[in-house]
């Protein structure tokens, strides 16, 4: 809860305070997401839930040598270019990985743009990159320890709309890789 509540300060501070201020929340009925459209601030803000199991695909995360670290698949595309800030909420050390166009399990740091684990020993993550409306990114959502399950929550922020789709991906038998076109 702690980390939530750090979270949204954090938000505000990114909001402009106005006095008149109007807000639309939508619930897209297959997902589990939420888009909350602040216009006066022009910041939105969207949260997707999701959790890491044991089906779900393992890999090496970048910047360690070894080990079988579940994780989740995330398309993340912005209706308008400018700079965009992620935040993780979990009961489990989480590491956040964003990567452009693709992402390829076997070789984590090809398109790797920006990672972050344990943002000031909050044990989540949480980055702000400028993000470009015509490019699809992929935001790889993992643990500081192998083989940790648990569920999460990405919030998302910006000067406009932004997308956050799970992507599924079957456990895989060889090379995956992750394009969006």
């Amino acid at each position: 809860m702690r980390t939530v509540l750090v979270i949204l300060l954090k938000l505000i501070l990114f909001i402009v305070a106005a006095a008149a201020t109007s807000t639309e929340t939508r619930t897209p009925p297959t997902t589990t997401s939420q888009s909350t459209i602040t216009t006066s601030s022009l910041i939105v803000s969207t949260t997707i839930s999701s959790a890491l199991t044991i089906s779900d695909q393992t890999y090496t995360r970048y910047g360690v040598s070894s080990g079988n670290y579940y994780y989740k698949t995330v398309q993340v595309t912005v209706s308008r270019t400018g700079s965009y800030s992620f935040a993780c909420s979990s009961n489990m050390i989480a590491y956040g990985y964003l990567y452009n166009n693709s992402f390829v399990a076997s070789t984590p740091a090809l398109n790797l743009l920006i990672s972050n684990g344990d943002l000031g020993g909050t044990a989540q993550f949480e980055f702000t990159y400028y993000l470009t409306s015509d490019v699809t990114y992929i935001l790889v959502a993992t643990t500081y320890s192998t083989g940790v399950t648990g569920t999460f929550s990405i919030l998302a922020s910006g000067p406009a709309a932004l997308t956050l789709t799970v992507i599924v991906i079957p456990r895989p038998t060889g090379t995956t890789i992750v394009t969006i076109q």
